[in-house]
């Protein structure tokens, strides 16, 4: 077996999420006529969060963080997932990677309905600072590398506050839910962790549904 197939076998939930992501913005990229300024394509307005949408198209919350505007913001993401998803995928299996990934991604589109109702997302950052924030709880609790995972993701909520078109309340919102997470998920079993990550569902659609 070749090195890249035993690494993508290794990761499969991973390289799962990264190759939707890819395709999504092919896809708007076809529809738009632009690698770049792609958000104008059907897809991307159809499934992009905008909270006044939301009372008729709730699945906004969740299908925002599959679309991206241009290669820089998309290539970012998908780096970021490579390195983190991956590692956390080692721990939590295949499965309990997208349930997570899914499940921090719609809280993180939750809080922004809340507090930034008006601003128009798209975008994977959100779970992204959620598997961040349970990476470094993991890597607490089982004496992984804490000083590489907590500088690079201090150095991304720096970030959050000073570059331009970021969504705050996505960026805070998956680590907030990524914190709340990564205790249980770092320290119990594989039914532990999937009671834990349907509790959160079950809180996140009840708060939506609220």
């Amino acid at each position: 077996m070749s090195p890249s197939r035993s690494f993508i076998r290794n990761a499969p939930a991973t390289w799962g999420i990264i190759f939707f992501l890819v395709a999504i913005h092919l896809v708007t990229a076809i529809q738009s006529g632009s690698l770049t300024h792609n958000l104008s394509a059907p897809l991307a307005q159809s499934w992009v969060l905008y909270g006044p949408l939301l009372p008729d198209q709730p699945y906004r919350l969740l299908t925002y963080a599959f679309v991206h505007s241009g290669l820089y913001h998309l290539t970012v993401n998908c780096a970021s997932i490579l390195v983190f998803s991956w590692s956390l995928e080692r721990f939590l299996g295949p499965l309990q990677l997208v349930v997570t990934f899914l499940v921090t991604a719609f809280w993180a589109g939750l809080s922004i309905s809340l507090v930034d109702a008006y601003s128009a997302t798209v975008g994977a950052s959100g779970a992204i600072f959620a598997i961040l924030a349970i990476c470094l709880g993991v890597a607490a609790k089982h004496r992984g590398n804490v000083r590489a995972i907590g500088v690079f993701l201090v150095i991304n909520v720096a970030y959050t506050f000073i570059g331009e078109g970021i969504s705050i309340w996505g960026h805070l919102g998956g680590l907030i839910i990524g914190a709340v997470l990564a205790y249980p998920l770092a320290v119990l079993g594989p039914r532990g962790r999937w009671l834990t990550l349907g509790v959160a569902a079950l809180a996140a659609v009840a708060l939506a549904v609220y």
